[in-house]
């Protein structure tokens, strides 16, 4: 600021008047960052995922805890400084708004997500029967039959390379005995999710029935079922396991389907499932215990 300098700092050389900007991290863009954090945070229960978002509430801790309306989003603007964020505000306003995003198009532009369809599958329906299925019918829900590993086979000289045998959801009674020594486990069930088409056969792969074959054999279940999510041409079926001898065993690998259209954040969908789930997994367990009591 030349001329404020000559006018009153002329004697002082080794000073001068001078005015910039500073840039303060409580800007509306944070603000915004910060609520979808602690949205986040409310929601989530793992704490791989609860530990980032307590690092970025950490890094924007001089940012004011504001409420976040419309009103807010509608009056921020992008330029060419601050257009790398304008993704992550938009996933943020999808947070604030409890939105998520579909295969159909809609108003709101933001970056594609992409996941492992097979794991999430997966994760959902071992998660989805805890939490709602296994209190209905009293059973134990065991995702990778975790506490109950099994291995297949493992090298002869002690090095690494065995194969372990992890279903992806194991349902024990409330009466299941160890299956241990034992050649079938009658109040068990195992259940293998996937999240593909069956072909216009409607059967599943020799890979996918050999695989729950070798799960049977080892936990000693009488029947395992293979999940897929339903469509059009969906039909279920059962097969039947057959001894060296050609006789059948009565242990049954089945093909069940579920009903993933509906909109589980509104209670009569969420029961809707709960009970389609619920059938299916109380038919196993009582295939079992029915062909035990024979």
């Amino acid at each position: 600021m030349m001329q404020k300098h000559v006018r009153y700092n002329a004697a002082h050389q080794e000073r001068f008047f001078c005015r910039f900007d500073e840039f303060l991290p409580d800007t509306r863009v944070n603000r915004v960052f910060k609520a979808a954090c602690r949205r986040l945070l409310d929601v989530t229960t793992r704490p791989t995922t609860q530990e980032p978002l307590r690092h970025c509430l950490l890094l924007l801790d001089d940012v004011t805890d504001a409420p976040i309306g419309q009103e807010v989003f509608d009056t921020v603007g992008f330029n060419r400084q601050n257009e790398r964020f304008k993704d992550l505000f938009e996933f943020c306003r999808w947070v604030m708004e409890e939105r998520s995003p579909t295969l159909h198009a809609g108003k709101r532009m933001s970056f594609s997500l992409l996941f492992n369809m097979n794991t999430v599958f997966e994760k959902f329906i071992a998660e989805f029967l805890r939490r709602w299925v296994a209190p209905e019918i009293g059973c134990r829900v065991l995702a990778q039959s975790k506490g109950r590993p099994e291995w297949l086979m493992k090298p002869r000289d002690g090095g690494k390379g065995g194969v372990l045998l992890r279903p992806d959801v194991l349902v024990e009674g409330s009466d299941t005995l160890s299956a241990l020594g034992q050649e079938r486990n009658d109040t068990a069930l195992v259940l293998d999710t996937k999240w593909k088409k069956l072909g216009d056969r409607n059967r599943p792969s020799n890979a996918d029935l050999y695989q729950l074959y070798a799960y049977r054999q080892r936990f000693g279940a009488a029947k395992s079922i293979l999940l897929y999510p339903r469509v059009a041409t969906s039909r279920c079926r059962d097969f039947e396991i057959i001894n060296s001898g050609g006789q059948r065993t009565g242990n049954l690998i089945g093909v069940r389907f579920v009903n993933l259209d509906r909109e589980l954040g509104t209670n009569p969908a969420r029961q809707e499932l709960i009970d389609e789930l619920t059938g299916i997994v109380a038919s196993g367990l009582h295939r079992s215990q029915s062909h035990q009591s024979a």
